[in-house]
């Protein structure tokens, strides 16, 4: 299976390695990751249940959109 690999960050946002997704939450590593907060025009905001198959947090309510900022991408 071809694993997403996730850059893992120190305390300062400093690129430490390359490491594959499921290591990197096994391990509890800080990574990269982007949350995008989606409101209507009644300042109501949108929420996402997550997938019960997730790794992490199955079943339970996440923000509007997320996801890795996978190895080699920049926040942009």
């Amino acid at each position: 299976m071809n694993q997403e690999l996730i850059a893992v960050v120190d305390e300062n946002d400093q690129f430490i390695e390359n490491q594959p997704r499921n290591k990197v939450h096994q391990l509890g590593l800080r990574h990269r990751a982007v949350h995008i907060l989606l409101f209507n025009n009644d300042q109501q905001l949108f929420l996402q249940k997550r997938s019960l198959s997730k790794d992490i947090n199955a079943g339970l309510w996440d923000t509007s959109a997320a996801g890795h900022v996978d190895a080699g991408e920049s926040y942009d």
